[in-house]
């Protein structure tokens, strides 16, 4: 069983006790669950900067997560850059993983079952113009590399998946024709995966 939360967006409001009661009663039902091998965090932990109040109290309830199975964390587009990489340095009985790259991650589960974990933390234009892609480009250069970025991972997640590993991916990307709560679809300006990319998974 993988238990997986979504966006949390923590932030000094009026809303942020109900938040931390929701997440305090997602975190009891997790810890109940007989075969819960890992816990799944694809970013939007905070909603900006975090504040002391807010990683204390994300810390300790990551920490309690990880008395019965991992946590795996990646950054999400509201996760400022280093804002969350002090929560993998946390002391645990089970490891606390802060993802910030695209990387495949090779994890044993709690139920001692080994699974590489294909994780894809928010890719931002604001990247890519660092690295000296044209702004113009920005969104073509960028569909060129999630493209190296997924075939890269496929054979990794591929090659796992033979030797026995269970697979899966955790992201926090749009994707490219998805269908909102609304009937919507999902039309924006971000980059985001096509249906291509998630074939090729």
């Amino acid at each position: 069983t993988l238990l997986h939360l979504g966006d949390f967006h923590a932030r000094p409001d009026a809303r942020n006790v109900d938040r931390y009661r929701v997440l305090d009663d997602v975190i009891t039902y997790g810890l109940s669950l007989p075969e819960l091998g890992a816990w799944l965090w694809p970013g939007d932990l905070n909603h900006s900067r975090m504040s002391i109040t807010d990683r204390n109290a994300l810390a300790e309830r990551l920490q309690r997560m990880a008395t019965r199975a991992p946590v795996i964390i990646v950054y999400g587009n509201h996760d400022l850059p280093d804002d969350l990489d002090v929560f993998a340095r946390l002391r645990s009985a089970h490891p606390i993983y802060v993802i910030d790259q695209p990387t495949c991650l090779r994890i044993r589960l709690a139920t001692m079952r080994f699974a590489t974990v294909f994780c894809l933390p928010y890719p931002t234009k604001a990247g890519l113009a660092v690295a000296g892609v044209p702004v113009g480009e920005v969104g073509a250069q960028a569909s060129a590399a999630l493209e190296a970025i997924i075939m890269q991972a496929a054979g990794e997640l591929a090659a796992a998946r033979a030797a026995g590993d269970l697979t899966w991916m955790i992201g926090h990307i749009n994707v490219g024709g998805a269908i909102v709560s609304t009937g919507q679809p999902n039309i924006g300006h971000e980059i985001e995966l096509s249906p291509v990319h998630l074939a090729r998974l």
